[in-house]
């Protein structure tokens, strides 16, 4: 079992499958200081949340991505992009190596002409490295989706199968999600293996699919 834990605000969540922990935070500042904190975190930076599965300790960074405003999921972050062009860059090795050399005598004649008409002396890159034509190219994931539950669902899609990420905190996400789309986003959730952590400034209702902890404004720990 997974457990992210922070000791000194006595925040223990459990990471089951087919469950998704809500931690509802009603008082403000703590809430200020969970969010920086594990946000933080989840950058790199050091904090009090620890991260473990089966009594082993997990790298936050590398387990967790946290998104504090949902409308701003980033489908092709820089370490998102590296990790697919080094992908895409073993298949073109590995599958499309005819084409590939069909391409760089292209390039190369392309490349050639140009610089005989130029009337200059000039120099280029003969060999250019697979990634750099990608760049190049800005191949990047395209996001063909109409509402915000497709954009969340599809980020987390690509983050978990490229970055192996299998934690995604949202904050307030049930502020712009109805429960249709909620639950629908869990059971995807759930087909994926992935687990959610929603942190919430006010409790509305608990679903069948969750394990809720609100802190109220008092500091103290209720569990609906």
């Amino acid at each position: 079992m997974i457990k992210l834990v922070h000791n000194r605000h006595g925040i223990s969540c459990f990471l089951e499958e087919n469950k998704v922990n809500e931690l509802v935070i009603e008082h403000p500042a703590l809430l200020t200081e969970i969010v920086t904190e594990l946000g933080g975190q989840c950058e790199g930076r050091e904090g009090g949340f620890v991260l473990s599965q089966d009594n082993k300790l997990l790298a936050v960074e590398k387990s967790m991505a946290f998104m504090k405003d949902p409308f701003s999921v980033d489908g092709n972050s820089r370490r998102i992009l590296t990790k697919l062009y080094q992908e895409l860059e073993g298949s073109v090795k590995s599958e499309l190596h005819e084409t590939q050399a069909v391409f760089y005598q292209s390039y190369l004649n392309f490349m050639d002409h140009i610089c005989e008409k130029s009337g200059f002396y000039l120099h280029y890159n003969e060999d250019p490295d697979v990634q750099e034509i990608f760049k190049m190219a800005g191949l990047k994931n395209a996001f063909c989706t109409e509402t915000l539950l497709e954009r969340v669902a599809e980020y987390i899609k690509i983050s978990s199968q490229l970055l192996g990420r299998k934690i995604f905190v949202f904050l307030n996400l049930k502020l712009f999600l109805n429960r249709r789309e909620i639950e629908m986003l869990y059971q995807d959730c759930f087909y994926r293996k992935v687990h959610l952590v929603l942190i919430e400034a006010v409790y509305r209702e608990k679903y069948p699919e969750e394990t809720v902890c609100i802190i109220d404004k008092d500091k103290c720990f209720i569990y609906p």
